[in-house]
């Protein structure tokens, strides 16, 4: 089991987002990655992602990397992962960018600095007690949860 908070979340995905302002990520080549723990595989985590408007981060690292899924975690929010599903835990949101589906990107083209383009991503939006699939890559919506028959 891993727990972390913070930088401690972002640290335990394979890739790493250390730097890149909310302001600039739109722009090629303003977001900076490296390896990370490893702990969860095919998954970048980015943390205070509301509160400091990330999503442009994230965007930049899932298109370098369609087949690593991007999560964006509001704070107050955890993600309980375990074997093929994810539960979203507490008050806030948990964000997923699935690259898989990104029809086009100009990232590979354009210059550093440049504004960037994306068609296609598909972006999930999950609060408390929601299931993620990771093998089917599919949202399951449990909130308010369903009652048990």
């Amino acid at each position: 089991m891993y727990a972390g908070t913070s930088a401690g979340a972002a640290a335990a995905s394979e890739i790493m987002i250390i730097e890149g302002g909310s302001t600039e990520a739109a722009y090629k080549g303003e977001v900076i990655a490296m390896t990370g723990l490893r702990l969860v595989n095919d998954i970048v985590f980015d943390t205070h992602f509301i509160e400091r408007g990330r999503i442009a981060r994230l965007f930049e690292v899932v298109v370098s990397n369609p087949a690593v899924l991007g999560v964006g975690l509001e704070e107050n929010t955890a993600l309980l992962i375990h074997r093929d599903r994810m539960e979203a835990m507490g008050p806030g949101m948990a964000i997923i960018l699935d690259g898989r589906t990104i029809s086009q990107s100009n990232l590979l083209e354009i210059v550093t600095g440049a504004p960037s383009s994306i068609e296609n991503m598909t972006l999930h939006l999950m609060s408390q007690h929601d299931i993620f699939n990771l093998k089917k890559m599919q949202l399951e919506i449990n909130n308010p949860p369903k009652a048990e028959v």
